[in-house]
């Protein structure tokens, strides 16, 4: 496709602790980023949804999880406005 622009990568989470963060990769750099997460629990559309500004360092996106979460993404946002999220991860205890 002609003039077309490519679509920001986001590469598999990491957990370290309560903090958790990936690798985004994109033509233009990464202008926002943010963590959803949810505390709620039972049906996916019937929980309320949260959202924190994450950290962006290079092609680091991170983010500390709140203690009490039980499924959480991140939203990317590049210079170009395109945005994409992550994998979702939901806490099973």
């Amino acid at each position: 496709m002609k003039d077309s622009t490519e679509l920001p990568v986001i590469g598999k989470i990491k957990h370290n602790g309560n903090q958790v963060s990936l690798q985004a990769k994109c033509v233009k750099r990464i202008v926002k980023a943010e963590l959803c997460y949810t505390t709620d629990r039972g049906k996916h559309p019937d929980r309320l949804w949260k959202s924190i500004p994450a950290n962006i360092y290079d092609e680091t996106i991170s983010a500390s999880l709140p203690e009490s979460f039980t499924a959480f993404f991140f939203n990317a946002t590049s210079e170009e406005n395109l945005m994409l999220s992550s994998k979702y991860i939901e806490k099973y205890n």
